[in-house]
């Protein structure tokens, strides 16, 4: 018998969109068992910490994990051609997102032949 692949009723094989993988499950049960810990040094670093960069990213993190990253913009000047703006954007990227391809060096050209024989 087949194992694998698309099961009747499905579009393709594997696990269902949403299922966790049971490392990552593992990982993340461990790690939530120190979360209230986490988030009461946190708290006090950003109340007591020396340095103020520290207090900012002790409430950075706060703030991120109850209210969910802020969105970053791309900002791009009107008076940008199309093609400026999606050099922007792509540069903007770095590449390891899924379905992104990825930079490859330019291809080593060949040397170019210096016959003088050739008319100028």
């Amino acid at each position: 018998m087949a194992r694998g692949g698309a099961k009747p009723g499905e579009r393709r094989g594997g696990r269902r969109k949403g299922t966790p993988n049971r490392a990552t499950a593992d990982i993340k049960a461990a790690a939530q068992l120190h979360g209230a810990a986490a988030l009461e040094r946190l708290a006090y670093l950003m109340t007591n910490a020396d340095s103020e960069a520290a207090q900012v990213a002790a409430a950075k993190e706060i703030l991120d994990r109850a209210y969910g990253k802020a969105p970053q913009a791309l900002t791009v000047d009107p008076g940008d051609k199309f093609t400026d703006m999606l050099k922007a954007f792509l540069g903007s990227i770095d590449g390891r997102s899924r379905g992104l391809p990825q930079h490859r060096p330019p291809m080593a050209t060949s040397p170019v032949s210096t016959n003088t024989d050739l008319p100028h």
